[in-house]
């Protein structure tokens, strides 16, 4: 290893396992896989000593042939000659094995889009999203890709039987991910558009077999390396040959391997052991190209203390200037200050405290955010969309700098947004890819975002965006929405809001497209100082009025929006309107119980509505899942707190192994809570994407704390282990709560419901949950003597079948008191029955 910033050290010897097939690094961590089976990892400066320690992290049966981190550096994929796509996670233990119909001979990375080429012997080429933690194919671009099937175990000979590995067969993504090119059988280098996967050029540099090429860090243009030792470079824009070198100093009888092109400096592996810096400058605007001849070659067994000439970074183009000879490898496996200034500022990012604090005390440092460009209002309300998070900047395999974010995120899908910068600004650019849980009934989609959204929602059919103009007045696109459908882009349209001075967009959405009457969505739009728009899929503008402050947005399946205001620093209130009685407020300005949340959980961790379409609310401060009950009636609505989700997804507490797992709310159906298993102490979800999980919903009854204490004190009596398993699994307490509280939300939505029979059904189901849930506890209060608590839970049986049920009870256990009482509410409740007839 060379360090280009110490060009007078000596190099870096690092014993490694043998018979290498690949390299590939991440910042300061470099991956290589073996014909061994072995993909290992090294972890530079990881020792105390400041040594470098190799850590195996996967063992195949077979070789493996390529390796390559992705999400982040978060997880590594590998590939060989056993037919498997392999995908280990750096953070939790297992991995993922996607079977493929031929052996992988090479992957390549796109971090933008966060997609998985798997180059194959059969010469197919794989495209797989790797956005969530099961990996999907999403395209194959076939019969372009030389076939190639490894067969070199121990040694390789490139000018005998092994000629044929040398041929490229790695597809490679632009920094921008927007482009993928993939080396073809007729010796030619095809461009293909992540869009619609459509062939944009061919280049055809008409020489000896491509052995490798890359492309510049601008984008702007390829380099073609050959067996014969010639470089060509072409403009990726127009095809043309811009010029045509070669690493003349290569010996007779040695062959190049391997190219790359980091700033201005095209890098030549060969057979050989040396490998080659070419200074290139390429004036890639005019597509002049100015390109040294002579080649520098780097011994890595002997240190050359002779001068060369050294470039300065400009773009593509460069000054010489006299400096001392050794060159680095590529710069990505060292981060000088400046890098690590730029990675801080979000260093603590889904990273856990104890994650954190060793590198802060390794630089002995203060991090400094850069000031924002235009202060916030003092009470300013920070534009949110459900499901969204901060951005997160990473380092990718490229070496180019990414920050990603969730614009929002829901039960169906959510949308993503991806910052590229390629080193130079004109080249930097923005994405956002749109993706669902369910890609049977919709597929993913992307498109390049040149107006930065920073808002969204999305139902079944399409999706919304807005440009918020938070801090961001000098963007002419603030207070520009935009639609488009998930299918086509027929009917896209955009627009600019009306905003006055101080004013922007705060939150954005799109009312469901209620079933059979489909087309009547709404986009309704909302701002800081209470305007709320409703335009049609169209772009029409169909209503307008002014509330208190909006914070946030969200709709129902029935067209009911939920508005959340902010008319003080810490006051919050809700609205409710129906978009189907001529915009009728059903509840206004009513309180709502939110406040600051301790340390970084955000103030809104959720926000939904159910099957039964009630507003659902997960509050940071507390954790907690809550629903809006009897909204329909006037000056009734109240919440109803369901779910301690953090005690839900850590066993209520009682599982070690799940203390720092946290949850990510996504929906509520019947009752269960749909979310996202944040592990690791994570506060957000990052890349990869974890499933989609059902918990069962538990209303808050119960304090676990007292089994967390006797799970501590060892080994327990079998009884004592049976009653605790009990006390975890059966609560006829909350069964109760919960069995009256969902029978009340279903049965207030009966009048909107379409598929009444089945909710009918539903709602006996729950009133037998009540009863048996009832009798519960009356048997154990009969049991426990406690005949005043018996009587009371039996006033609050509702029907004459669990009335029954309960005075056999007591009269088996022989309380005739207590029996007589329940046959005279028996009396009492036929009695009503007949006057009610």
């Amino acid at each position: 290893m060379f360090d280009p910033s110490q060009p007078n050290s000596e190099p870096v010897s690092i014993d490694v396992p043998e018979h290498l097939t690949s390299m590939s690094s991440m910042g300061d961590r470099l991956l290589i896989t073996n014909t061994e089976g072995q993909l290992a990892l090294l972890l530079v400066g990881s020792s105390p000593s400041g040594e470098e320690r190799f850590e195996i992290v996967y063992q195949a049966d077979l070789p493996l042939r390529d390796s390559v981190f992705i999400n982040e550096g978060n997880r590594i994929a590998c590939g060989g000659d056993d037919n498997n796509l392999v995908i280990t996670d750096r953070l939790n233990s297992g991995a993922v094995t996607v079977p493929l119909s031929d052996q992988i001979v090479n992957l390549s990375y796109n971090a933008a889009g966060e997609l998985l080429t798997v180059a194959l012997a059969n010469g197919e080429v794989h495209m797989f999203s790797v956005v969530n933690e099961q990996p999907a194919l999403v395209e194959k671009i076939l019969n372009e890709l030389y076939l190639k099937v490894h067969t070199s175990v121990d040694t390789i000979d490139y000018t005998g039987e092994h000629a044929h590995e040398l041929i490229s067969t790695t597809p490679i993504w632009s920094s921008n991910g927007e482009t993928l090119y993939v080396p073809t059988r007729t010796n030619s280098v095809k461009a293909f558009s992540r869009l619609e996967w459509s062939v944009l050029a061919e280049f055809k540099p008409d020489k000896d077999i491509v052995v490798a090429f890359t492309i510049s860090p601008s984008n702007k243009s390829i380099a073609t390396l050959h067996k014969n030792g010639a470089i060509v470079i072409s403009s990726v824009e127009s095809g043309e040959v811009v010029t045509t070198t070669k690493a003349d100093r290569l010996e007779q009888g040695n062959l190049p391997t391997s190219l790359a092109w980091i700033r201005n400096t095209l890098y030549v592996g060969s057979t050989n052991g040396e490998f080659y810096t070419l200074p290139v400058t390429v004036d890639e605007s005019s597509l002049s190209t100015s390109t040294r001849s002579d080649v520098d070659s780097l011994f890595l067994d002997e240190a050359d203390e002779s001068d060369t000439e050294e470039q300065e970074e400009d773009g593509d183009n460069v000054e010489v200037q006299k400096s001392s000879k050794r060159v680095g490898l590529d710069d990505s496996m060292i981060i000088d200050e400046d890098d690590e200034d730029d990675e801080n500022d979000f260093a603590y990012y889904n990273k856990s405290v104890n994650e954190y604090l060793p590198s802060k005390r390794k630089r002995q440092r203060t991090l400094e955010s850069p000031a924002p460009t235009n202060s916030a209002p003092s009470h300013g309300i920070v534009p949110y969309s459900p499901g969204s998070t901060p951005w997160v900047k990473s380092l990718n395999s490229s070496s180019s700098k990414t920050q990603r974010k969730y614009l929002f995120m829901n039960s169906n899908g959510y949308v993503w947004s991806v910052k590229s910068n390629s080193g130079d600004s004109a080249d930097d650019q923005k994405s956002i890819t749109i993706s669902f849980f369910d890609r049977t009934i919709n597929k993913d989609y992307h498109f390049i975002d040149v107006s930065d959204f920073d808002l969204c929602s999305m139902n079944e059919r399409g999706v919304a965006l807005a440009c918020s103009g938070y801090r961001l007045e000098l963007n002419p696109n603030s207070g520009k929405i935009f639609y488009r459908h998930h299918n086509d882009t027929k009917d896209s349209w955009d627009r600019m809001v009306p905003l006055i001075n101080g004013e922007y967009i705060t939150s954005v959405c799109i009312t469901s497209t209620v079933q059979g009457n489909s087309g009547d969505s709404i986009i309704v739009v909302g701002t800081n100082f209470g305007y709320l728009r409703f335009f049609n899929l169209y772009g029409l503008c169909v209503n307008i009025m002014k509330t208190s402050p909006v914070v946030t947005l969200i709709s129902s399946e029935i067209s009911t929006v939920f508005v959340i205001h902010q008319v003080s620093p810490n006051n919050y209130t809700y609205s409710i309107i129906n978009m189907n009685e001529d915009y009728k407020f059903l509840q206004q300005d009513n309180s709502l119980p939110l406040q600051q949340p301790r340390g970084n959980e955000p103030i809104i961790k959720g926000l939904f509505f159910n099957n039964f379409s009630d507003p659902c609310l997960v509050a940071g401060y507390d954790d907690s899942l809550s629903i809006l009950s009897h909204w329909r009636e006037e000056n009734n609505a109240r919440w109803v707190p369901v779910l301690n989700c953090k005690q839900s997804v850590t066993d209520f507490g009682l599982s070690d192994s799940k203390s720092n797992w946290k949850s990510w709310p996504l929906g509520c159906v019947d009752d269960k809570f749909v979310c996202l298993i944040l592990k690791n102490n994570d506060s957000y979800p990052g890349f990869p994407l974890p499933l989609p999980i059902e918990l069962d919903i538990k209303l808050p009854t119960k304090c676990f704390k007292y089994l967390k204490t006797i799970s501590e004190d060892g080994d327990l009596p079998e009884e004592i282990a049976n009653k605790l398993k009990d006390a975890k699994q059966d609560d006829p307490e909350e069964e109760f709560l919960r069995a009256s509280t969902f029978g009340k939300l279903l049965h207030s939505s009966l009048a909107e419901a379409e598929d009444e029979e089945e909710r009918m059904d539903q709602l006996n189901a729950y009133s037998v949950a009540f009863d048996k849930s009832l009798l519960k506890l009356f048997s154990t209060a009969c049991q426990d003597s406690r005949l005043n608590k018996a009587y009371s839970v039996v006033k609050l049986m509702k029907t004459d079948r669990a009335l029954l049920s309960a005075s056999k009870i007591a009269e088996r256990l022989e309380f005739v008191n207590l029996a007589s009482k329940i046959n005279q509410l028996r009396e009492d409740l036929l009695e009503f029955g007949n006057e009610e007839e």
